[in-house]
């Protein structure tokens, strides 16, 4: 068993998630991180919200990047469940801020930099997809792969879920 101690109180919704996302994929037969299922979760102790997972035994090697596609592919696929509240995701996120926080940059590197994230969410507010959007992962990279004894490959972190805007 692993047990995952968050910072501090403000990261409960996010613990929520995570508990509500693995319960769902748990039900789905999805590969991933799985909740200890009889406890009630997350827990607060200490105003730190705590939760309790199976530990995933490793093979000893990295995933690849074909099974971190295959995987996405996978998930995209499925459809949540009524009752599953999950933010939309943001393709930018704090760029603007972290634009408006940066030191040690001209003012004309920033400007590119604020034009340039004009341009790009322009253009993907002009994307057009042709299938059904589904379930993201929000932080999906090899490392958030783990590769069990058996060579099953399980999705990890699961608290950045979303889904796209329609």
């Amino acid at each position: 068993m692993i047990v995952r101690i968050a910072r501090s109180v403000e990261y409960l919704s996010a613990a929520r998630k995570e508990v509500a996302v693995s319960r769902w994929l748990a039900g789905e037969g999805f590969p991933a991180a799985r909740v200890v299922e009889d406890l009630e979760q997350p827990l607060m102790v200490d105003g730190h919200p705590v939760t309790f997972w199976h530990l995933v035994v490793e093979e000893g090697r990295a995933a690849t990047y074909g099974e971190l596609g295959a995987v996405l592919r996978d998930l995209h696929a499925l459809t949540l469940p009524d009752g599953l509240e999950l933010p939309h995701c943001s393709a930018f996120g704090l760029s603007d801020l972290r634009l408006e926080r940066a030191a040690g940059m001209s003012e004309d590197d920033l400007e590119f930099l604020r034009k340039r994230g004009r341009e790009l969410k322009e253009r993907l507010a002009e994307l057009r997809f042709g299938s059904p959007l589904g379930p993201v992962h929000g932080d999906a990279h090899t490392d958030n792969l783990m590769a069990d004894r058996s060579g099953v490959v399980h999705l990890i972190d699961l608290e950045n879920f979303c889904v796209p805007r329609r």
